[in-house]
């Protein structure tokens, strides 16, 4: 089984792994979808909005066993990738709403646009409150690394008292203190750190026990969330059960999104030590590069007064025409954003 783990040795070398970026280009596909279905009020919404989840353990993932020896020179870096490309777009969608619709994009969206506070359903623009959640989990990686460091140190039953401890004072923290942001989607990044961690440095058993614990309890959590808001959901609002009701939603809905990663990094590994993957492998490296692109610029074409959902009657051509907009949306911003950054 301990092939089929994740690896979270992401070094650009000839043999490697793409299985997390097998799960980052099926985490792409379900948020494009999501909104997809999102326009059409269409109940796959609900599970396609999974991804979200998916793409914070990703990053998560992705930094837990990043050395920082530079803390400021790592924040800056971080910085740039995520801001450059963000204030492009904002500032080519808010003269694009200036002109066409200035009712709906007020200088007030404007200006908590460039303040970062995700505003503006005219072109989906709300949809990127995930922005400022992205760069408070950069602030916070070399100190949690740190953290991790430490932790390393101790026994294996001290590990895990503390760690269960740490994420009971995150989710604290946020729902108490750090309100505008979302705690279990931010949770999952944090979780993506130690996961991360726990891949590299402990037992193989150990580990897959914790990946069957972690499937069952999606599982499970979600046929209790799906079989309440189906059958009980009058019963629960009457009962003012409604907001455990919506708390069961979000916790479920972090623990599908690690379940779902898990699984897609098994069938990759799975398919992959038994078939030659290079052209596929390929694709997956310009998704690894487009991706965060793809998610900026993709909702204008599905979400808002410039929907093509709107004015395409066939869905499966509003469909086609979405993916070639958003695919040239994101080479121009690419483009763009590359020259900046190489200044």
């Amino acid at each position: 089984m301990e092939k089929y783990h994740i690896n979270t040795n992401f070094k650009n070398t000839k043999d490697k792994d793409y299985s997390i970026s097998f799960a980052r280009f099926m985490a792409t596909i379900f948020i494009f979808l999501c909104h997809y279905y999102q326009y059409y009020c269409d109940g796959l919404t609900f599970w396609f909005n999974v991804s979200v989840q998916m793409f914070f353990f990703i990053s998560g993932l992705l930094y837990a066993n990043r050395k920082i020896d530079d803390p400021i020179a790592f924040l800056i870096k971080g910085f740039k990738k995520i801001l450059v490309p963000y204030y492009i777009y904002v500032i080519i969608a808010c003269i694009i709403g200036r002109i066409f619709i200035p009712s709906d994009c007020t200088w007030h969206i404007v200006l908590k646009l460039v303040c970062l506070d995700a505003e503006g359903s005219y072109m989906a623009l709300n949809n990127l409150w995930f922005i400022s959640h992205i760069l408070f989990c950069y602030i916070m990686t070399p100190l949690f690394l740190k953290w991790l460091d430490y932790v390393e140190t101790k026994k294996p039953i001290e590990v895990f008292v503390i760690v269960c401890l740490t994420m009971l004072g995150i989710l604290v923290f946020f729902y108490n203190y750090g309100t505008y942001y979302k705690p279990w989607d931010t949770l999952c990044f944090f979780f993506g750190l130690i996961y991360g961690r726990m891949a590299k440095n402990v037992k193989s058993i150990w580990l897959s026990i914790l990946n069957v614990f972690i499937i069952l309890a999606a599982l499970l959590m979600k046929i209790v969330y799906v079989i309440g808001d189906s059958r009980y959901k009058d019963y629960i609002n009457a009962n003012g059960y409604g907001e455990l009701h919506y708390q069961l939603y979000k916790i479920s809905h972090a623990f599908l999104g690690v379940a779902i990663i898990i699984v897609l990094v098994y069938i990759y590994k799975f398919v992959r030590s038994r078939f030659q993957l290079i052209g596929f492998e390929k694709l997956l490296k310009q998704s690894d590069r487009f991706s965060y692109y793809i998610y900026l610029t993709h909702q204008i074409f599905l979400l808002g007064a410039f929907s093509v959902c709107g004015i395409f009657a066939n869905k499966f051509i509003a469909l086609i025409v979405a993916i070639m907009g958003t695919a040239l949306a994101t080479g121009c911003l690419y483009i763009l954003s590359q020259r900046v950054l190489k200044k």
